[in-house]
């Protein structure tokens, strides 16, 4: 029902005795006309709405009216109003958009400077509104000299872009990612503009023009970064931590908690490979006890991640663990995530992640002729290693393996104990390895203990829990690993982070990368400029047991090489750190399929999608979050460590499926197929292109010497030639 903005208001007797507060804390005597024309004005905005009833939405706020009541609530009540008419006509969800997007924009300051100004006059915030950021006083500086230039880049953003949101988009926008103020008439510092030009701001100054361009791309969803990055700019910036228990003991996987549950805080997802954690029923040497196996451990990581949320109540905790398919747990620690599980065990706030390889899958597939599949206990697996007499009972090969694979092991810290396990082999090593290891546990079951299941039944209890609990990730392990640019690390890959989409190496930090972090971390420690050297002493003095708080500052700047080697020597673990970006594909198609037939030609030039636009936004991207590998706050020494080794990143996309359907491409086509290899392909070569020119400009990351890049070899060769990637690991 459409309505005449220019008629006379509905007759509805005033109330002269109600009062209404406004934003300022004033009260003033409630006016229906004012509520009416703010109404009407929004109706009547470009693009203006037809088939919106003014009359209705006023009548419902008078019909809740009040005394006392605050001008936010009425607004509440308009939006609610719309709410209840959505099914009538879709119109009513972008009303109750411009309703809650101009309740947000009267309570948050009109302007960057304005909204910088605010931010540093609240105690304990400072801009980007916490003290201890990285950064923040050289960003602060640069903010408030370029003011005027930020203030005239908002301007560009305020046009009906701002109201292109769902209703639900734009309402967990403004409870999880806007800044808040402690001011309850004034609860934010920032509108959803200024949120855009704030993440810009951070990701690329000091270069205005990259962050009018981000700015840009950002409030019209071309990309996006991860919940981190919006939300903590200036604090933890990055989105996944990928952790491996180092060893089979209390303290490593103690630590390991410690260290999620510091991750978690910093607003980041937890993936956690447990694959040297003993099985269920194993003996416990030091007490002659029974162990309870990873199912207890996850019980326990249950419970970190429901009372450490991330960022402080912006999300819930999630953590992800990972298991290897040969791990006698693996089954059931995926149960506990099952509703029949019983209630006390039950791991509701867990992912889980089955970290399979091709052996296994060559198996499912009826490719090789046995039909079982084997399950170990990893900590018998290392005794068997660790006994000669037991080794002797194996073939040649797999004891050269075991021999290979304990020298590497060595240099991962001399001074550490380093047990080779089965998780550390893969491709036709582990294959190897593997079936030896399955022979020896039949011929002497009493070196080597195993438990065996038909494959068939084993992929149908992972098939009936992925329905049950949605949360069983199939990884393929050898994929992941002979395509990886970060071989050169050494054989650290046990999982995923929270959403299965990369793999890094984690856990026990080897020798050489331990002396290449001391010496990066020296360079940070001897250049005052560099924003990461707070930081840097603030979480070497927290892993410096035993040294008195009043030495730490002088050991650190008279000699900072022997105090950063030692700490990082007490402390040889590193947590892969990773830092995400999405491109929004349907964002960059230029002409939607008219239907309702599918096409037929396989061609999409620039008359179909914007491929110019993308390479240009890919690239953008991607120096966005190389930078944020660079300013972020890391939350531990250990995820410190990774990021400033790895400085890895991971570009997706998001909705795929929609980029296919208005293309007129039919999801499981070969058209489909060759869309899907264009567009990634493109992603890829941009990405690479940038981290390229980026190199040229600032050096290349700590372990570029010794990785696949550095030989000449992109992804494709490594897909292509696998003996390429096990060369380079070894």
């Amino acid at each position: 029902m459409s309505t005449d903005l220019s008629s006379s208001s509905p007759d509805i007797d005033g109330h002269p005795h109600w009062y209404v507060v406004k934003r300022n804390g004033r009260r003033q005597t409630f006016d229906m006309l004012k509520v009416y024309k703010r109404i009407a004005d929004l109706v009547k905005a470009p693009p203006e709405l037809h088939n919106i009833n003014v009359d209705y939405l006023v009548q419902r706020v008078i019909s809740s009216m009040s005394d006392g009541v605050s001008t936010r609530e009425l607004d509440k009540i308009a939006i609610e109003a719309c709410e209840r008419r959505m099914l009538t006509h879709h119109e009513y969800q972008q009303m109750a958009v411009r309703l809650l997007e101009t309740s947000i924009r009267k309570d948050a300051p009109a302007t960057f400077s304005a909204m910088m100004d605010n931010a540093g006059s609240v105690p304990y915030l400072q801009f980007p509104y916490f003290d201890y950021s990285v950064n923040t006083t050289e960003f602060r500086e640069w903010a408030l000299a370029r003011r005027k230039e930020l203030d005239e880049i908002l301007l560009t953003l305020e046009d009906e872009r701002r109201w292109d949101y769902p209703l639900q988009g734009l309402t967990i926008l403004s409870k999880k990612y806007l800044r808040m103020s402690p001011d309850e008439r004034r609860p934010y510092l920032e509108n959803v503009s200024t949120f855009w030009l704030r993440v810009a701001a951070y990701v690329h100054y000091p270069d205005l023009e990259k962050v009018k361009a981000c700015a840009d791309a950002l409030s019209r969803g071309y990309f996006t970064y991860p919940t981190p990055t919006l939300t903590n700019s200036g604090q933890n910036m990055s989105s996944c931590f990928l952790q491996r228990t180092p060893h089979d003991s209390m303290q490593s996987i103690m630590m390991t908690l410690v260290r999620a549950g510091m991750q978690s805080k910093g607003g980041g997802g937890v993936g956690i490979a447990d694959d040297m954690l003993r099985s269920a029923d194993s003996t416990v040497a030091g007490t002659n006890g029974r162990t309870s196996g990873v199912q207890a451990w996850s019980t326990l990581k249950e419970h970190v991640a429901r009372k450490v949320d991330q960022g402080g109540n912006k999300r819930d905790g999630t953590f992800a663990v990972y298991l290897p398919d040969w791990h006698a747990d693996v089954l059931e620690t995926f149960r506990l995530g099952s509703p029949e599980t019983e209630k006390m065990t039950r791991t509701h706030k867990l992912n889980y992640g089955f970290w399979v390889s091709d052996l296994w899958l060559r198996r499912f597939l009826g490719k090789e002729p046995e039909t079982h599949w084997t399950f170990f206990n990893p900590n018998n697996i290392v005794k068997v290693f660790q006994d000669e007499s037991a080794l002797s009972k194996l073939p040649e090969e797999v004891r050269h393996a075991v021999y290979e694979m304990e020298v590497i092991m060595t240099g991962f810290n001399p001074s550490e104990e380093a047990p080779v396990g089965l998780g550390y082999f893969w491709g036709e090593t582990f294959d190897m390895v593997y079936k030896a290891l399955e022979d020896l546990s039949q011929r002497y079951p009493h070196i080597l203990w195993s438990k065996r299941m038909p494959i068939s039944e084993m992929a149908n209890e992972l098939r009936n829990l992925t329905a049950t609990i949605g949360r069983v990730y199939f990884q393929r392990k050898d994929a992941h690993i002979k395509q990886s640019n970060l071989l050169n690390w050494g054989p650290a890959f046990g999982g995923s982070n929270i959403c299965t989409e990369i793999s890094e190496p984690s856990g026990l930090l080897p020798y050489k990368w331990l002396e290449k972090a001391a010496e990066v971390m020296v360079q940070i420690a001897e250049s005052p400029g560099d924003p990461r050297n707070t930081q840097q002493r603030k979480l070497l003095s927290l892993n410096s047991e035993g040294i008195h708080s009043s030495y730490l500052q002088t050991m650190y700047l008279d000699n900072p090489r022997h105090f950063i080697f030692n700490t990082l020597k007490r402390n040889p673990v590193a947590t892969a750190v990773c830092n995400l970006g999405s491109v929004m594909l349907p964002a960059y198609v230029k002409k939607i399929h008219p239907g309702p037939g599918l096409r037929e030609d396989s061609e999409w030039d620039e008359e179909w999608v914007d491929w110019s636009r993308m390479a240009q936004d890919i690239m953008l991207l991607t120096e966005g979050m190389i930078n944020v590998c660079r300013r972020t706050k890391c939350p531990d020494l250990s995820s410190y460590i990774g990021n400033v080794l790895m400085q890895s990143i991971g570009l997706g996309v998001s909705g795929f499926h929609d980029y296919l359907a208005m293309l007129g491409v039919p999801f499981e086509s070969e058209m489909a197929e060759a869309l899907n290899r264009d567009t990634f392909a493109l992603i890829y070569f941009y990405s690479v292109k940038q981290s390229a020119n980026m190199a040229e400009d600032i050096g290349s990351y700590p372990m570029y010497e010794g990785s696949p890049l550095s030989k000449g070899l992109l992804a494709p060769h490594l897909r292509a030639d696998g003996s390429k990637a096990m060369q380079l690991a070894r």
